[in-house]
């Protein structure tokens, strides 16, 4: 709160205060939020449930995600071994992922 009043009393607008001084302040939380929803996005809880609720794969496998295609061979197709193979392909991607976050991103956040 000082920091902003400090900001409006040397006439700062709205918008400057916001970049200059209320996102720098939440870039830690930003910063684990987006590493947090892009590593849910491919492997969520719901991923699955929801795509085999709906649409089962879709009308030519237009919603046939990855986390849906895995458990589908797994428990529907039984080839457990090219299911295995796929989910270590799955958390390559969510590795390089995170790693190109933590390289590019993280360093314009700074914890105070």
């Amino acid at each position: 709160a000082a920091l902003l009043e400090a900001s409006s009393m040397d006439g700062s607008g709205p918008v400057r205060r916001a970049l200059d001084i209320q996102i720098p302040l939440l870039a830690p939380t930003l910063f684990f939020l987006l590493v947090l929803n892009l590593t849910e996005s491919f492997v969520g809880p719901d991923t699955y449930g929801i795509v085999d609720l709906t649409t089962e794969g879709g009308p030519n496998k237009a919603t046939d995600v990855m986390v849906y295609r895995i458990v589908s061979e797994a428990f529907r197709g039984l080839n457990y071994s090219g299911a295995a193979a796929q989910s270590l392909v799955l958390i390559g991607l969510i590795m390089v992922f995170t790693f190109i976050q933590f390289r590019f991103v993280e360093r314009r956040v700074h914890y105070k």
